[in-house]
């Protein structure tokens, strides 16, 4: 017997602030769903009365004590709790609803609600148009590389470890942040291409776009971020290689004791890239995963447990949100100001 679709709503916060670019996003992935999901799983509902699952898209807006008022006040969460799950791709969540979370660390997670996912839409977009041919390994020159900002004081020190050109490595700092062109995009994949391995250091965030994109070229991406949460993917098969912070200075000699691995975590990287991001793919996987993680019984909490959730003393005090850390926070940058 043919079971019936499930009816999917995508919608933004009521009052999220929301950049210009991220405007569109709403339309956008409503319409690769209904361009590319199969007709008999997901199809999408015209009011939140008759959808089986309500996705809201949230920005990447840094959320203060405030959100939790605009969530409350919001008509979708107050009226259809059970069945409200996020996107979200902010730097720093907080995990406040059900959902796909880009960069969510620890102590914020709850298996129960939470799944690490990757960004839906990729900074590079020449990502896309590469060909299996293009991303096959040709003997590639450097044993590992990376071209970035320094947004962190681990970035700093990578820097400082392997400014000195060497044989072995490439590492850059680039004094750019999401103004890239295309020919600094043409010049990250070729330096990708030409690697073993792609560090992937943390920046503001544990996570960084960087990891689909190494994923998408093929190769072994090295994730050197000790708060990073893996991707939730059905997959349990290695597609990256991990450094502990602390072990960064000896990069050279891990990564070539590791050598003999990075082809398969390459492939694999890639064979999960194309699930899970590629532009075909990457809106009906996002639903495939919430519409598993709506299937299990605890993953739908109330309004009213939410409620409990976001007041409860436990929760203001992890995101730094309770009224002494908010007052100590202003005094600083006051002081700051002051004195600067």
């Amino acid at each position: 017997m043919q079971t019936q679709p499930t009816r999917v709503l995508f919608a933004f916060p009521r009052e999220a602030f929301l950049r210009n670019y991220e405007k569109s996003y709403v339309t956008m992935v409503t319409d690769e769903l209904r361009r590319n999901a199969d007709k008999t799983k997901f199809v999408i509902a015209d009011v939140p009365a008759r959808a089986d699952i309500i996705i809201l898209i949230q920005s990447a807006e840094y959320k203060t004590v405030e959100y939790i008022r605009m969530l409350e006040n919001d008509p979708l969460v107050r009226n259809h709790a059970e069945r409200v799950y996020v996107i979200d791709y902010d730097d720093h969540p907080n995990g406040m609803l059900a959902g796909l979370y880009t960069s969510i660390e620890p102590p914020f997670l709850d298996p129960e609600l939470h799944r690490s996912w990757p960004i839906l839409f990729m900074n590079n977009p020449l990502i896309y148009d590469l060909t299996p041919s293009e991303i096959a390994p040709k003997n590639p020159s450097c044993l590992f590389s990376f071209a970035g900002a320094d947004s962190h004081p681990l970035r700093k020190r990578l820097f400082d470890l392997f400014a000195k050109p060497s044989p072995q490595y490439r590492v850059e700092e680039i004094n750019k942040w999401y103004n890239h062109n295309d020919e600094d995009r043409r010049r990250f994949v070729k330096l990708a291409l030409d690697s073993v391995f792609c560090l992937c250091p943390r920046g503001y965030a544990s996570y960084t776009n960087r990891i689909p994109e190494i994923m998408a070229m093929g190769r072994a991406p090295v994730i050197i971020a000790d708060d990073w949460i893996p991707f939730s993917f059905v997959e349990n098969v290695p597609y990256y290689i991990r450094v502990a912070e602390k072990d960064m200075e000896h990069l050279p000699d891990i990564l070539n004791s590791r050598r003999a691995e990075a082809e398969d975590c390459g492939r694999n990287a890639r064979v999960l890239w194309e699930k899970y991001c590629s532009f075909n793919r990457r809106v009906v996987a996002a639903v495939e995963a919430i519409a598993q993680l709506a299937a299990r019984p605890g993953s739908h909490q109330s309004y009213a447990d939410y409620r409990a959730l976001w007041h409860s003393r436990e929760f203001l005090l992890r995101c730094s949100w309770t009224f002494r850390q908010r007052t100590m926070l202003r005094l600083k940058q006051h002081l700051r100001k002051m004195f600067s």
